[in-house]
């Protein structure tokens, strides 16, 4: 069941979004980039305006890389999640019943969904990540001299972690990510093979 709000339909909600957001909300969504459901969508990598692409870029962007026994090493991936994503939050306890807390990684988003302060999803351009003691800019070293470059000013967007995965990507962007320190790509966004690779593949580098 969706809601309307102005001309925008969001997902159902518990959250409320009070009338002197109404009209704002759906100026927001008529000018950032955003799907039917109120998520970031990549056509070619570059921010889709409307939803006019077809069912290939409202479907979820899938990375699914291989880790080698060779590239198994502490301080070399880093978790991208956050309280407010339930997918997200599964590979967070994975990621501790791993003992995995000085081995990898964690770097979690600037909150729940704008949503809460009366603004869609697409208002802050998707999930973001600003944390200071998190965003590092040596996390982001080996990607493109753009994603360098927002690291440096302190905010990164996953949605630009896709984009230096595959220039060229297309589909949905959504939340949680393994990210390759070394190699400057998203290794994984599923959350099932996310928890299996935090066990099975580096676990090894448990507590």
């Amino acid at each position: 069941m969706e809601m309307l709000v102005g001309n925008v339909q969001h997902p159902s909600s518990s959250f409320s979004i009070s009338a002197p957001f109404r009209s704002v909300s759906a100026q927001i969504y008529d000018a950032l980039p955003f799907t039917r459901k109120g998520a970031i969508v990549l056509v070619k990598g570059r921010p889709a305006i409307d939803t006019g692409f077809g069912e290939a870029a409202l479907t979820a962007v899938k990375f699914r890389e291989n880790i080698l026994p060779s590239s198994v090493e502490a301080g070399r991936y880093f978790l991208l999640a956050s309280y407010g994503d339930p997918w997200a939050q599964r590979t967070l306890i994975a990621h501790g019943l791993a003992g995995l807390k000085k081995s990898v990684g964690v770097i979690l988003s600037d909150g729940l969904w704008p949503i809460m302060r009366g603004l869609p999803a697409t208002a802050t351009r998707g999930w973001r990540f600003s944390r200071r003691s998190e965003i590092k800019p040596q996390v982001f070293a080996n990607g493109p001299a753009e994603l360098q470059t927002a690291a440096r000013r302190g905010a990164v967007y996953m949605h630009e972690l896709y984009v230096a995965t595959n220039p060229e990507v297309t589909g949905r962007v959504t939340m949680p990510a393994l990210w390759d320190s070394c190699t400057g790509r998203v290794v994984c966004n599923e959350s099932t093979d996310i928890v299996r690779i935090l066990h099975q593949k580096l676990g090894v580098l448990g507590e």
